[in-house]
């Protein structure tokens, strides 16, 4: 971590509060529209880490990853689509849905994701016990309707993790 940055931990009862400093410019700008791509990375970390440790799903963790560049409005409905469930989080810059199958799938804009315009955004969609098969089917299903909507795209998978 950078000078001054760290993680606080903050015992709250029977939960604890996760805090990341980063300290920045103090300045006049209104800090709800600027874009922090490490201040959202650890957002989205310590959201899912805060659904695993809730949810406790069954299973090795695998992920797919896509990248690209579309509307963020239309990715988030697409999201919701693919992924019914409830929203875990959402803020400015990022959704993040629980699937009714237990996966966790996170859209993040490097704008807000009320902007109709191309931006730059991704998908990450967490699964939790799907055998490779199964995991290929979610894998195959996301490209299929990724590809359509986004520009200078990207798919990527990670190996399962327990």
């Amino acid at each position: 971590m950078g000078a001054g940055q760290r993680i606080e931990l903050e015992p709250d009862g029977d939960r604890v509060v996760v805090r990341a400093v980063m300290p920045g410019p103090l300045g006049d700008a209104d800090w709800e529209d600027i874009y922090d791509e490490l201040e959202e990375g650890w957002r989205a970390f310590f959201e899912q880490l805060r659904f695993v440790l809730e949810t406790r799903p069954k299973g090795a963790r695998r992920t797919v990853h896509l990248a690209g560049t579309a509307s963020a409005p239309e990715v988030a409905a697409l999201a919701e689509r693919l992924a019914p469930g409830s929203v875990w989080h959402e803020s400015r810059f990022q959704r993040m849905l629980a699937s009714a199958d237990g996966h966790l799938v996170v859209v993040h804009a490097t704008a807000p994701l009320a902007v109709a315009g191309p931006v730059p955004l991704s998908v990450t969609v967490s699964t939790y016990g799907l055998d490779d098969q199964a995991f290929a089917a979610l894998v195959g299903e996301w490209t299929g309707h990724w590809e359509p909507v986004a520009a200078e795209r990207t798919v990527t998978t990670a190996p399962a993790a327990v």
